[in-house]
């Protein structure tokens, strides 16, 4: 039979040699491959068989497990060749089918290599090849008394693997199968791995850490668009035994934790990367950020940015650019103002050293304007977001601390101005809708004020309304909403009787990845993974923290009118939505002690 296979093979490459079709190519290798297909199949069913006490040509004198013959590399050229081709042809369907055959079909010595390739490539066909609509589970197929089961994708079913009699698990979207057919290369790297350090497996180590590189990096693609980052750090704590001298999978590993909010695991994490490779400006740079925006660590994130400048290069604009925040950020936490003076103009030293390294750099440009504006040294800090708005006009931060800016220069004019551009370009950023109702309350009238209040909460129920996970507030959001009249044309007591049309909210979809991941090399183990959708549901405490605030920002507004009641009822509101708020609470008390 493999005689018969290599022929095929064989007749392929002297047409390819020819230059003839496509065509003529892939239906040679597709004969080669559906009788290399058959004869692993038999060896497996003549295997079990001699595991039963049968005897059988495939299986070794001694009685062991082994087969005595291989596969040879023309056969598997074959099989590796066909999924090529169809993908050359754009026939995405006949390539997972033939890749799903391959994998289906057992698991035998000689068969180890082609399981492995085929699971590398169809996991990259999955990923980039497929998606929900045109995905297709695998088919139903029949077994020898007729009955209709379950195709196992790995070609081991529980039964084999724990004594259980669950079925296999068959995938039921794209997604499913591609984390598993990632769990199964995942098993085979390890599997496989070199542990020993002895020189003469040097190119095994390295090609186990390429083949561990490329197979969390796939994972990064599966998990991170859906966010499961805690899955993801899991998978990295797993080729850590292997990849410990790899400085991209520390790297790795650290962001994955970053991303699930475990800093402090991060940061150690960065700290032994760093010692992996002490030069590495990535490490540093990751963990220099890491202390600053996460951490809180002002003296730490000193001393990474430090050594980031050593390393000299690209990121050394960079290293001084975190360094003068994080000197800024310890000025911050000092008492004694000598101190905290000579620690801000060491901050603006720094950060004019990144500026003339990086001209073009706009988060050194805001950081020096704020820095300068920390200072009162509010001219200066306007020369500094100029700069960074002639750059990038529509820079939000710079935008907004622009508007701030000049809004502590009086001009309020040209503050709301600059203010309804950044608005009009970024319509759903409340922080810029709060600075433009201050605004407008003091340039204008506290009725502009509540017309832009209205706008941020039907911003904010348009952004939000899907993701609402539990009941919070009285329900007055919906009632204004429904109202079509202004807010400062009516009383908010004039809506306590009524009662808008209810609106359904649309059902959160989930999903939910309930595999069953085998070790490959004998231990039977199971692994259950919540997979959400791509979407992820937002932080809902931040959300219902900016709809008390807007509320707020309504109270004053009423008080500033003369409309008590309506000022209370906002309050009211806020407090069910944000309990614990204390500027809240210092709100209700001008109320209530006025």
């Amino acid at each position: 039979v493999l005689l018969v296979a290599e022929a095929h093979v064989l007749r392929a490459l002297l047409l390819e040699k020819k230059f003839e079709s496509d065509a003529s190519l892939t239906d040679c290798y597709a004969k080669s491959s559906q009788l290399v297909l058959t004869y692993v199949k038999e060896g497996v069913v003549n295997a079990e068989m001699s595991g039963k006490g049968t005897g059988s040509p495939w299986m070794g004198s001694g009685g062991g497990s082994e087969v005595q013959w291989q596969l040879s590399g023309l056969v598997e050229l074959g099989l590796l060749k066909l999924p090529v081709l169809y993908l050359k042809a754009g026939d995405v369907s006949k390539c997972i089918d033939h890749l799903r055959a391959i994998l289906q079909k057992g698991e035998l010595s000689l068969y180890r290599s082609v399981r492995q390739s085929a699971v590398r490539i169809l996991a990259r066909t999955l990923l980039r090849g497929t998606c929900d609509a045109s995905y297709a589970s695998p088919p139903d197929v029949e077994n020898k008394s007729g009955r209709i089961r379950r195709s196992s994708l790995t070609g081991i079913s529980r039964q084999s693997l724990s004594g259980t009699k669950e079925p296999p698990f068959n995938p039921r979207n794209v997604i499913e199968e591609t984390l598993l057919v990632l769990l199964i290369e995942e098993s085979m790297v390890h599997s496989g791995a070199a542990l020993s350090l002895n020189p003469s497996q040097a190119d095994a180590w390295k090609r186990t850490h390429v083949d561990a590189a490329s197979v969390y990096d796939l994972f990064i693609i599966a998990l991170g668009g859906r966010e499961q980052y805690g899955v993801l750090a899991e998978s990295y704590d797993r080729a850590m035994k292997f990849s410990f001298e790899n400085v991209h999978v520390w790297i790795q590993f650290a962001l994955s934790l970053i991303s699930a909010e475990k800093y402090n695991q991060a940061l150690s994490v960065l700290i032994q990367g760093h010692a992996v490779a002490p030069e590495n400006p990535i490490i540093l740079y990751q963990a220099a950020k890491l202390c600053i925006n996460r951490l809180d660590k002002a003296s730490e994130g000193i001393d990474f940015a430090t050594k980031l400048i050593a390393c000299g290069g690209d990121y050394a604009s960079r290293g001084h650019l975190i360094l003068g925040v994080a000197l800024s950020k310890k000025a911050a936490s000092l008492i004694v103002r000598s101190e905290v003076k000579a620690l801000k103009n060491r901050a603006i030293e720094s950060l004019e050293k990144a500026h003339n390294l990086d001209s073009s750099c706009i988060l050194t440009l805001y950081h020096l304007s704020l820095q300068y504006a920390d200072m009162g040294k509010i001219s200066d800090a306007l020369k500094w977001t100029r700069k960074a708005l002639t750059l990038n006009p529509t820079d939000s931060n710079c935008l907004q601390l622009t508007t701030l800016l000049l809004s502590a220069q009086k001009q309020y004019t040209e503050a709301l101005a600059v203010c309804d551009v950044a608005a009009n370009e970024w319509p759903d950023d409340f922080g810029l809708c709060f600075v433009k109702a201050q605004l407008e309350r003091v340039a204008i009238g506290s009725h502009k004020a509540l017309r832009t209040s209205r706008v941020m909460l039907e911003t904010w129920k348009a952004k939000y309304h899907e993701d609402v996970d539990e009941v919070r507030g009285s329900g007055l959001l919906d009632k204004v909403l429904w109202e079509k009249r202004e807010l400062s044309q009516f009383e908010l007591a004039s809506l306590s009787g009524r009662e808008p049309p209810r609106t359904s909210s649309p059902t959160q979809s989930s999903m939910a990845l309930s595999s069953s991941r085998h070790d490959l090399a004998g231990d039977a183990q199971s692994v259950h993974i919540s997979i959400t959708p791509s979407v992820a549901k937002p932080r809902m405490a931040q959300a219902w923290s900016t709809q008390a605030e807007i509320w707020r920002l309504i109270a004053k507004c009423y008080l500033e009118m003369d409309k008590e009641k309506d000022a209370a009822m906002s309050l009211d509101e806020a407090r069910l939505l944000d309990p614990l708020s204390p500027a809240g609470l210092c709100q209700n008390g001008f109320v209530w002690g006025g």
